[in-house]
Order: structure tokens, then C-alpha cells, then sequence
């Protein structure tokens, strides 16, 4: 009996690399594209949302943001199934939209921050706490109702057992590139109506402040635009979410600890990068003109916010709630709420500071900024500098410099 060998298929080595290379595209084209559609749809289209007077659009996102988390953290832990290509598409995207679009969708340095100014503007610590504390309690009922819609609507098991066949399949596909263009058209159309003035960006009224009277332009006169603030506002979201990721993973590897309840990598993300965002806070209490700043104000904003990780901390909360119980529950919350509680406090005296400093009760040398040695002698630590003499000109020459002792 003969047997005939084997047919060798000889696989080209160049459709390989190039299939390797469109595959690393499409990951990185999700992880730049939806931090950026989460920037135009939290800053432009988001509706404005108040509750008596009060401007809650942030908590709205948060909340929001943390329903979304529920419905795609289904699929990531199989509770939720691909049962025909709408689930293959949620299932594929399910990673790269809570890691990128959620992370910046939601805030939680942006809620330790509003915290601080409502409860200075209230006059009342118990607003900035109460305010604190129903978002995180509404984000986690949110994210129970995002879950339990998606196992719902997607519980029937599959015809083929080949899920994660048909999720690889997904990608590349027809319908993959369809949503890579969609999303690519709809930043492309939100910044063409924010540029015609169609449409407006919600950090837009921070391109001209008031000093001294005078109407003064951003610190980078290229900047000065709401399209080109939205530019600056979706590249800082990118980099937020991805170092946002990246600390949060290696926390969690550095420390990692199987006897732990607490996710350590969400914990440090929540707490450091609310304290960063009070950057923009201190800079203008050194000199109000880094209030106008771009690039800082998208730094403490967009790139805080998605670095810190309010989904994240919804979902892991309802996780430990599911596996361990309330206490664990509870412990969690706790946790990031008492890292938390150092930037806050150190927010609302900020904002103390800069109303003081509105007042001129901090620049005691009279040279329009607030120094070390002021702030010193303000809490009573330092003696207070000598008055500044300012400089003395007649018409464009300058006959005596200004002098202002250290």
C-alpha cells in the first residue's frame, strides 16, 4: 500500500508581516480613536445637566459612564454571550472601550475637584461629601442595571460553540473597518462644527479672563480657539487613558497580593492623579495668568480624568460585591474615598486661597504673585516680604526697574 506524502503549504512569509502589521494597527487605531470620541462626546454633545442650580453634568457623566461599564464588563466576564454579529462586535470592542472610551468618558479626579468647588461656593463641607458619596453609591447601581441589561438581552447560549473564533473574525472584517471609519467621521465632524462655531466646546469660556480688567488671550496665542482646545483636550485624553493603564497594571503586578480584596491599581490611579489634577489650581495661585493656559488646563482635566478610573472603580466594587459580599464591597469604596480625601481637602483650600487672592490679601509685596514665603506668612510660618516698589517709565523708556524683595 503507498501512501503519498503530505501536502506542504507554504505559508508567505510577506502576507504575514503584513497581516501582523494591519493587526497592530487596528489595536492601536482603537486605543487612540476612542479616547478621542469620548473627549468630543463628553466636551460638545453632552447636554448640559443641572439640579437645583447646581451643575451636575459630570455626575451625569460618571453615572452614565458607569452603566456603560456594566454592559461591556458582562461580556469580559462571560456573562454575556456572542450570539450573532452584534454580539461578536460588543464582545470584540468590549476591552478597548472600557479601558480607553470609559476611562476618559468618566472622571473621578473631576469628581474629587467639583467636590472641593461646590462645597467652598456652598459654603459647607457636608454638600462636597454628599456629592461625593452619591455618585460613587449611583455609579454602582448603574453599573449593576448596564450588567444586568446586557445578560439579559444577550444570555441565549451560541449556535457554535467557536465564540472566540468569531471574535478573531470580527477583526479586520467588514464590519470592523465600518466602525473604525464611523468613529474616525464622527471626530472629524464634531471638530469641523466646533471650528465653524456650529458647535460649542465646553472649555471655550476659559479662552478669555478677566485680569485687571483687561480681556487676555491663552498663554499660546496658536491655542486660542475652541477647535484647537479640543485638539489639545483629545491628545492629552489619549495619553491619560493609556498612562492610565499602564500605572494601574503595574501596580497591580508590583504589588500584587492574592490575599488582597482591594484592585491597588485602581486605588493609586483615583488618588494620584486627583491629586495632579490640583496642578492647574496651584499654578494659578502662583500667578493667575496660568489660568489661561491650554496645555495645563488640559493636562488637570482631560488628562487626570482619564487617567483616574471612575468605571473602573464602579466595576470593581460591584465585582467584590458579587464574589465577597457588602463588606468587601464597602471596604473598597472606603479605601479610595480616604486616599481621596487628601487632594479634596487640599482642593477646597486652594479654593480658598484663590478667592483670597482675588481679594490681594496674599500678595503682600504687591508683585502679582503669590509666592512660597507669602503663603508662609499668610498660615503664620515665614515673615512676610517688603512691599514691591513698581517699576517707574515715562511714555516707552524705563527709568527705574521694579523692585520687589525676595
Amino acid at each position: 500500500m503507498s501512501t503519498e506524502p503530505p501536502v506542504i503549504v507554504k505559508q508567505s512569509s510577506y502576507r504575514a508581516g503584513v497581516g501582523l502589521v494591519v493587526e497592530r494597527v487596528n489595536s492601536y487605531a482603537w486605543v487612540l480613536l476612542l479616547p478621542a470620541a469620548a473627549e468630543c462626546t463628553a466636551s460638545v454633545w453632552f447636554p448640559q445637566v443641572t439640579f437645583g442650580g447646581i451643575d451636575m453634568q459630570l455626575a451625569a457623566l460618571n453615572v452614565t459612564g458607569a452603566l456603560m461599564e456594566g454592559f461591556f464588563a458582562a461580556w469580559e466576564s462571560g456573562r454575556a454571550v456572542a450570539n450573532g454579529p452584534v454580539g461578536r462586535a460588543l464582545e470584540f470592542l468590549a476591552d478597548d472601550v472600557r479601558g480607553s472610551f470609559l476611562s476618559t468618558y468618566t472622571s473621578w479626579a473631576g469628581m474629587v475637584g467639583f467636590a472641593a468647588a461646590l462645597a467652598h461656593e456652598q459654603q459647607s463641607l457636608s454638600a462636597g461629601i454628599l456629592y461625593t458619596g452619591a455618585c460613587v453609591a449611583s455609579g454602582f447601581v448603574a453599573h449593576g442595571l448596564g450588567n444586568a441589561l446586557a445578560v439579559g438581552i444577550f444570555s441565549d447560549p451560541p449556535a457554535s460553540d467557536a465564540v472566540g473564533l468569531a471574535a478573531r473574525s470580527f477583526r479586520g472584517g467588514t464590519t470592523h473597518n465600518a466602525l473604525l471609519g464611523a468613529i474616525m467621521a464622527y471626530i472629524a465632524y464634531t471638530y469641523l462644527l466646533v471650528r465653524t462655531g456650529l458647535e460649542d466646546f465646553e472649555d471655550s469660556d476659559q479662552i478669555d479672563v478677566r485680569d485687571d480688567g483687561q480681556l487676555l488671550p491663552a498663554l499660546i496665542a496658536f491655542l486660542d480657539s475652541p477647535s484647537n482646545r479640543l485638539l489639545v483636550a483629545m491628545s492629552f485624553s489619549v495619553m491619560g487613558a493609556a498612562t492610565g493603564n499602564a500605572v494601574g497594571n503595574l501596580v497591580d503586578e508590583v504589588l500584587a497580593n492574592p490575599s488582597a480584596t482591594i484592585p491597588r491599581g485602581t486605588l493609586v490611579c483615583n488618588s494620584l492623579f486627583a491629586a495632579l489634577s490640583l496642578s492647574l489650581q496651584a499654578a494659578t495661585l502662583h500667578c493667575t495668568k496660568w489660568q489661561r493656559s491650554v496645555l495645563l488646563t488640559s493636562f488637570a482635566g482631560s488628562f487626570c480624568g482619564a487617567a483616574s478610573a471612575f468605571a473602573g472603580h464602579a466595576s470593581d466594587t460591584r465585582n467584590l460585591y458579587r464574589e465577597l459580599g457588602l463588606a468587601a464591597a464597602l471596604a473598597n469604596v472606603l479605601a479610595n474615598l480616604a486616599l481621596s480625601a487628601l487632594p479634596f481637602v487640599i482642593a477646597l483650600e486652594l479654593e480658598r486661597l484663590l478667592t483670597l487672592r482675588d481679594s490681594g490679601e496674599l500678595d503682600v509685596n504687591g508683585d502679582a504673585l503669590v509666592s512660597v514665603r507669602e503663603l508662609g506668612a499668610f498660615y503664620g510660618l515665614m515673615e512676610p516680604p517688603l512691599p514691591c516698589r513698581p517699576a517707574r517709565r515715562f511714555l516707552w523708556w524705563q527709568l527705574a526697574p521694579a523692585v520687589c524683595p525676595a
